[in-house]
């Protein structure tokens, strides 16, 4: 376990950090998910990029060892993520974004809020 510190962001756009404790998977931490929970209330988990602060997949986890898995698999993709500029990267981000989408959603990852219109992460 580590402790690192995760950048969000508020409902009104604004942006906060704070320290929680992690789980390194190489550049990457997976923890608990900050006040979300499943349908049945357990907790959920998140896998956050250690250099940034910020969420790496879209979608949470039920379990710990799930979410470790996806961070050894997203982190096994060809991109060297202790210098990845993923926010900012324009050829990176498309693509990279929708390998770790579909990885978290192949793993069951799941959603908070989906807008009425679209599928839920594993359905298309």
């Amino acid at each position: 376990m580590a402790t690192i510190t995760i950048r969000g962001r508020m409902s009104d756009g604004s942006e906060y950090q704070t320290s929680i404790e992690a789980t390194l998977v190489g550049a990457l931490a997976v923890h608990l998910a900050d006040a979300v929970r499943t349908l049945d209330g357990k907790a959920a988990f998140s896998i956050t990029h250690v250099a940034s602060g910020r969420r790496m997949s879209p979608l949470y986890f039920e379990d710990m060892a799930t979410a470790v898995k996806v961070a050894e698999l997203i982190g096994a993709l060809p991109v060297d993520f202790s210098n990845c500029d993923f926010m900012n990267d324009a050829y990176v981000r498309p693509h990279l974004g929708s390998a770790i989408k579909a990885v978290s959603a192949l793993h069951k990852g799941f959603v908070l809020e989906t807008p009425i219109d679209a599928p839920i992460a594993g359905t298309a």
